[in-house]
């Protein structure tokens, strides 16, 4: 499996290097792999009580379906992705940004 895992810190995109713990410069880090169509959001505030959102795979079964066949898909997971990270900021720390 290819890292495809990117961090943005003050001197711009490093390739592979995991996040910074240190608030000031990364609070948060949204990681996707549209190739095994997975995603999860982690939090790097100290106050957070939900540092971490997901993970989400595109084979994960669908709430709203009552026989429990259905996957929530590639669409569900864009959808996770889209809303992860103005929900988790409006519900745990106040902020729209």
């Amino acid at each position: 499996m290819i890292d495809r895992t990117t961090t943005v810190t003050a001197g711009g995109p490093t390739p592979g290097r995991p996040a910074s713990a240190d608030a000031s410069q990364v609070v948060g880090a949204l990681f996707v792999d549209m190739d095994g169509r997975r995603a999860r959001y982690e939090c790097y505030r100290t106050d957070c009580p939900c540092p971490v959102e997901g993970p989400i795979h595109a084979a994960d079964d669908d709430p709203s379906d009552p026989t429990g066949k259905r996957h929530i898909g590639t669409s569900g997971l864009v959808a996770f992705i889209d809303g992860v990270k103005d929900q988790h900021l409006n519900t745990h720390h106040r902020s729209t940004r």
